[in-house]
């Protein structure tokens, strides 16, 4: 992790702290993600060299929060990951490498929350904050520290007051992911669509 990843993670808890959170309102929460990854071109020195295919991810996200003036506000930490072929172009050849994609988060959220009829209200949110991203695979593994950002709609139940049924749809991106692919740099980029089933549970 390097000095930029860490300074990004005293910004978030920094702001997190420093804002007007209830501390006597505060929640924490969990949930499943499910997400399908955009195939993305690999682009090498400016040109197109081949493709990396993902098959969907699945993945864990913990988070501490608490209510503000106008909405809420949370540290999220969460982790997932995937199968992803890399689809490597020579000429008329194409060689194909398996191999396996993770990725670790720390992001920021704030949520506007917009109440409905009876128990169910919905929301929607922003999240930004850091990805390390990692692919391990039979010729080597690399990874990469990257800007990450979330756009989120969802639809809560109150089972009771102290506990919250979510269930989300995610938009999830990073910034251009590079890595070291046989001594050459390859980049590519990172764009998921995302269903959360979640478990909130309010102090």
């Amino acid at each position: 992790m390097n000095k930029y990843v860490f300074l990004l993670i005293c910004l978030l808890v920094n702001i997190f702290i420093g804002s007007s959170v209830s501390f006597a309102e505060m929640y924490v929460s969990s949930g499943l993600n499910a997400g399908l990854i955009k195939d993305s071109t690999v682009v090498s020195d400016g040109a197109e060299i081949g493709e990396f295919s993902y098959e969907p991810s699945i993945g864990l996200v913990f988070a501490i929060g608490g209510p503000l003036e106008e909405g809420r506000v949370e540290v999220e930490i969460g982790y997932r990951t995937s199968n992803v072929t890399y689809n490597r172009k020579f000429g008329s050849r194409e060689i194909k490498t398996e191999g396996d994609c993770s990725l670790f988060t720390v992001m920021g959220n704030s949520f506007y929350d917009i109440p409905s009829a009876d128990r169910f209200f919905s929301y929607i949110g922003v999240g930004l904050g850091f990805a390390n991203i990692k692919i391990d695979s039979a010729t080597g593994s690399d990874n990469a520290n990257l800007i990450a950002y979330q756009i989120m709609l969802g639809e809560g139940y109150e089972v009771t007051k102290t506990i919250i049924i979510d269930l989300q749809y995610r938009f999830f991106g990073t910034s251009d992911p590079r890595f070291s692919s046989a001594g050459t740099t390859i980049e590519s980029k990172y764009l998921s669509h995302n269903i959360l089933v979640g478990l909130r549970y309010n102090f």
